[in-house]
């Protein structure tokens, strides 16, 4: 529920944020959303980062998705390793959307 969260100087943090598109034609639900003031998605894993992209497409889906509720630009995002505590940024380039698009359109031809 996104009303779980917290407030910090200059920083709103929202847990468990339900999104969806209907341009995309998916939902799905954000780890963390902070806002700062602009918003951008915040993935925690548990594990090492993986040697696929997967986990950069989840980030960037769920940037497409805040765009389209938010109505704002979402130009990165951030994933955070619980193993090796670090926080990376994820830049939502072009290339990056494109393949986010083309996942989505695989896992919607499964169905």
């Amino acid at each position: 529920d996104a009303a779980r969260g917290e407030r910090r100087p200059g920083i709103r943090i929202a847990r468990g944020v339900l999104l969806r598109s209907l341009a995309l034609g998916v939902s799905g639900k954000a780890d963390v959303v902070e806002f700062r003031p602009e918003p951008f998605p915040v993935e925690y894993k548990r594990g090492a980062p993986k040697a696929h992209r997967a986990d950069e497409v989840q980030l960037c889906a769920q940037a497409m998705l805040m765009e389209e509720e938010f109505g704002k630009p979402v130009p990165r995002g951030y994933q955070f390793s619980a193993g090796s505590r670090e926080r990376v940024a994820v830049e939502f380039t072009e290339s990056l959307r494109q393949k986010t698009r083309d996942a989505i359109s695989r896992c919607r031809e499964l169905e």
